[in-house]
């Protein structure tokens, strides 16, 4: 298991992608977002670079601050790793 993987096996990567790019997508720089969210900056980093485990109730802000359901970000951890796509 990689150090972006929880113990269940989840890779953050994959979820510090999506809300990087949702972020990215609406305009915002991670300062933005702090002003919408009351995350903190370095917090907010870590989620995207998959340093820390996310919080349901930052999840939720981060997605309302964004105008994106909840749903959609952490859609892309349904997906099957990359290598399990390929088959291997």
């Amino acid at each position: 298991m990689s150090s972006e993987e929880d113990d269940d096996g989840i890779d953050l990567r994959v979820l510090g992608h999506e809300l990087q790019r949702a972020r990215v997508a609406k305009g915002y720089s991670l300062t933005d977002l702090v002003s919408h969210t009351g995350i903190a900056k370095a917090t907010l980093h870590r989620y995207e670079m998959a340093q820390t485990n996310h919080t349901i109730r930052h999840l939720v802000k981060i997605a309302r601050a964004l105008d994106v359901p909840l749903s959609r970000l952490v859609s892309v951890l349904d997906e099957p790793p990359q290598d399990q796509k390929r088959g291997g």
